[in-house]
């Protein structure tokens, strides 16, 4: 059920239109793939020669749907490349983005004039994005039209999702689109592919959050001309931590120990994991009223795991111990519109009318073959009972992707991950999304690995500091790492006052 957090972890920026089908190649174009084709960029923030102007271009790289089929059909991958602004490397090197989520990138004209690594690295190096499979531009077309969720109870909400999750199957099934065609290793070898379209002698790959998963995977296969990878806040396919209650307690555990180095903090706030399991059991016991519902302790959950790991601000996590505390004992008003402006989808469970849902649906039930079911949940509540109602229902995720019927993964997608390749990993300290321990594992048979673990920060973040050492890995992947700025990294200092006017500013957006 934490399924709605996991995919939607970094806000979207706004959608292209919907990608075309699988279709059947001629023999003419399987000789021609993968192939690249220019298109125009289509972006509606921007004046129409902004990309020409900006070095930025777009088109399709046409891919087997099954990479390892001669004869299989193919699909189109919506590209954005950002041109180096060396011209002797230009077109020769890239840098290739595996998004967050599962998502579509979704690059538009803003997003590229507010990114500074990108700016930082197009000094040496092409930098390129592209759509999931299923999601944003690319193909397979896994949209359907559904009538959107209803329910003001968990049960209620969840035989909703149900219904629609078949009628949606129904749809795609319908239409012919292959779901098989979409997983983690596929993704992985669709970068290979990008990378021979577009005639790099020589790339890297760039994976945070989900993205982790397939970049990691196409470190195993190490193909020819993967030069170095950079892989942030890791999930490595033989990950042992299988659902995310556990995550985020191991999460607040860390807070807490930051919290203690600070005297005001710990006399404030000495034991924010008892304090959060009060706060769950008045959620349980006060009728609590959202626009359109009762609010449950699972809202609460969903809202302080979306504070913590995925807000837009990474600000916010510093009011999450004020955000427990008044969960816990403030007033109820208050606490109901900061829980009904950032709990996400009802109860945490997804809503097949959002046009990504179906494809990351599809890479949850298979791509992410180890993924948490009932038992797992079961075992949460018991290791952490202050977290117990958060674990409910603890088999939405298995009647979901049961009532979605689709294969799972090639069996090697969970092996660990051995390569001489150069990585350079990092970590967040407060991550309450992914564990640390699962980027030291992820490293563990990666002798050219290097972790850097970032201080004072959850799941998303954006550092200055971090943006310069992953510049200077790539521009030298070989060489010694001038790390020297994480000396200057500041632990977080949490906020003891100002949560009512962070919750109305939270509610106005």
């Amino acid at each position: 059920m934490l399924f709605a957090r996991w995919i939607a972890g970094f806000a979207g920026l706004a959608a292209f239109g919907v990608g075309g089908v699988t279709r059947a190649a001629t023999t003419e174009e399987r000789l021609q793939i993968p192939r690249f084709d220019s298109a125009p960029c289509q972006f509606t923030d921007e004046a129409p020669d902004w990309p020409a102007v900006n070095g930025v271009s777009c088109g399709w790289v046409t891919v087997k749907a099954h990479h390892e089929v001669n004869d299989s059909p193919t699909l189109r991958l919506w590209v954005v490349k950002v041109a180096a602004k060396n011209s002797a490397t230009r077109g020769q090197t890239a840098l290739i983005r595996l998004w967050y989520g599962p998502m579509a990138a979704n690059i538009t004209a803003s997003s590229l004039k507010n990114a500074p690594f990108t700016e930082l690295v197009r000094a040496t190096r092409d930098v390129v994005f592209f759509d999931y499979r299923g999601m944003g531009r690319s193909e397979p077309d896994t949209k359907c039209v559904v009538a959107p969720a209803t329910g003001s109870t968990i049960k209620a909400r969840l035989r909703s999702v149900l219904v629609q999750s078949r009628e949606c199957r129904r749809q795609i099934e319908a239409r012919g689109t292959d779901l098989d065609a979409l997983n983690a290793a596929t993704s992985s070898q669709d970068v290979r592919d990008i990378a021979r379209a577009m005639n790099y002698s020589s790339y890297e790959v760039w994976g945070a959050s989900y993205g982790s998963f397939p970049a990691l995977d196409l470190i195993g296969r190490h193909p020819a001309g993967l030069r170095a990878a950079v892989v942030g806040v890791a999930i490595p396919p033989d990950s042992r931590n299988r659902e995310q209650v556990s995550t985020f307690a191991r999460g607040l555990a860390a807070m807490q120990r930051e919290c203690n180095r600070e005297p005001s903090c710990r006399a404030r706030f000495p034991e924010m994991a008892a304090s959060l399991g009060r706060a769950m059991q008045r959620l349980g016991r006060e009728r609590l009223m959202g626009r359109s519902r009762r609010l449950t302790p699972v809202d609460l959950y969903q809202a302080l795991l979306g504070m913590a790991a995925f807000a837009p601000d990474p600000g916010s996590l510093t009011f999450v111990p004020l955000a427990i505390e008044t969960a816990e004992k403030g007033d109820a008003a208050l606490v109901a519109r900061w829980i009904d402006a950032t709990k996400g989808d009802d109860f945490g469970i997804p809503d097949m009318a959002n046009p990504d849902v179906a494809a990351q649906t599809t890479l949850y039930c298979s791509a992410l073959g180890n993924r948490p079911t009932k038992p797992d949940y079961e075992a949460a509540a018991r290791r952490y009972p202050y977290l117990a109602l958060a674990a409910t229902p603890t088999d939405a995720m298995d009647r979901l992707c049961n009532s979605w019927k689709i294969s799972g993964p090639p069996r090697n997608l969970w092996r660990p991950v051995k390569s001489d390749i150069p990585v350079l990993f990092y970590s967040a300290a407060l991550d309450t999304a992914v564990t640390n321990s699962d980027t030291v594992a992820a490293a563990r048979l990666l002798p050219r690995s290097t972790i850097i673990t970032v201080p004072g920060v959850g799941h998303s973040f954006s550092d200055g500091c971090l943006v310069q050492v992953e510049a200077a890995f790539l521009a030298n992947p070989y060489g010694v790492l001038d790390r020297s700025c994480t000396a200057n990294m500041k632990p977080i200092r949490f906020a003891l006052h100002g949560f009512e006017a962070y919750a109305a500013e939270v509610a106005a957006h």
